[in-house]
């Protein structure tokens, strides 16, 4: 059963377990989501494109657009 659609425009915190990839915690604004996918979790993960930054809401190095698939639950961590 696929989790209800994420809604762009939401900036999440996440932690390196929170995204695929993931290399230490980063802010995202997510921008579009894609599509769901199953990695065979149990969790809904979304493939979406936004501007994420390492760092806080206040002090960051700049925001850059990339692709990156979100665990479901992760779109609860809104700030």
């Amino acid at each position: 059963m696929v989790a209800d659609r994420p809604r762009p425009g939401v900036t999440l915190r996440l932690a390196d377990e929170d995204y695929k990839y993931g290399a230490g915690p980063i802010l995202c604004r997510v921008e579009m989501v894609i599509e769901p996918c199953d990695y065979g979790d149990d969790l809904t993960w979304w493939r979406v494109f936004g501007k994420c930054a390492k760092g806080t809401p206040e002090h960051h190095g700049g925001w850059q657009g990339r692709e990156l698939y979100i665990r479901g639950p992760a779109f609860t961590q809104e700030i």
